[in-house]
């Protein structure tokens, strides 16, 4: 039985630990700006629309501006981890090397 690999995941096997965190860190700041450009349109269509039209938009907006937070908790929870990983792996080469 074959296994298919797809170029994609070869691409991320090539990512070093320290592009891996620039990346995260570039897509929390994406995440960052589109929250608050979602924040500001939810503003205005609740102040300007009229009452169907708000009720539909500003749904569409909050389940989007969910996602995002969604999106960011988990960038944050995987920079945690790398961080935790790092610091895990520091100790122990210090523990074996104090040995």
């Amino acid at each position: 039985m074959s296994t298919m690999v797809y170029p994609r995941e070869e691409a991320l096997e090539r990512l070093t630990q320290d592009e891996i965190v620039l990346n995260t860190k570039a897509v929390m700041q994406g995440l960052e700006a589109l929250r608050g450009e979602h924040a500001q349109l939810l503003n205005s269509v609740l102040d300007c629309a009229q009452p169907p039209v708000v009720q539909e938009k500003s749904s569409l907006l909050r389940k989007s501006l969910e996602d995002i937070e969604l999106g960011l908790g988990e960038a944050q929870v995987s920079q945690s981890l790398r961080k935790t990983d790092s610091l895990t792996q520091s100790l122990s080469h210090s523990l074996s090397h104090s040995v």
